[in-house]
């Protein structure tokens, strides 16, 4: 178990840009034809931190924003596949690599993840970021006030008390390896 184990830091993460989703403008009924409207991101004071106008046509629609001082306005193609049980799925189509996408991200271009060459922050984790993201996961479960049983809350109990244990021991171990094993035992 090392510590800083996880992939390498050095591509952008999804985290990093702003995004659009088609399956939200498709159940805000804001894909057909004709529309002009505009689309705001704000922080958690409600702020707005960035904005862009979009107008939707046939088969398509049009980002129009500005970043680094600079205008881009560009045109999305929209398809559809067919539900099992009628009715469709809208799908953007990446304007660089013409593959389906639910997501597209905005810098100085619009493009999907892939065409970013953008990694989830969860690619990125050590060991114990994942155990801090497992142990948010199921604190949250445990006190969502939804019902469970006692054997499935006494299952994630003992789970949490097996990642306590695992980040003290790694917690452990990166002292010894910082102070020596002598000096991290009286620390400890």
């Amino acid at each position: 178990m090392r510590s800083g184990a996880g992939r390498p830091a050095w591509k952008p993460k999804t985290s990093q840009l702003r995004h659009i989703d088609v399956r939200r403008l498709h159940r805000d009924n804001l894909l057909g034809a004709g529309l002009s409207y505009g689309w705001q991101w704000k922080d958690d004071a409600g702020n707005v931190k960035a904005s862009i106008d979009v107008r939707t046509d046939h088969g398509g629609l049009t980002f129009s924003y500005t970043t680094n001082g600079e205008n881009v306005a560009q045109r999305i193609g929209i398809t559809t596949t067919p539900c099992t049980y009628g009715g469709g799925r809208p799908w953007f189509v990446c304007p660089h690599c013409h593959k389906r996408r639910a997501l597209l991200y905005l810098a100085r271009q619009v493009a999907c993840r892939t065409c970013f060459r953008m990694t989830y922050p969860s690619q990125c984790e050590d060991v114990v970021g994942r155990l801090w993201r497992t142990q948010r996961k199921i604190e949250a479960r445990l006190h969502s006030g939804k019902r469970m049983q006692r054997r499935t809350r006494e299952r994630l109990a003992a789970e949490l008390e097996r990642i306590e244990d695992a980040k003290n021991t790694m917690l452990a171990v990166q002292m010894a390896r910082m102070f020596g094993h002598g000096v991290a035992a009286k620390l400890w």
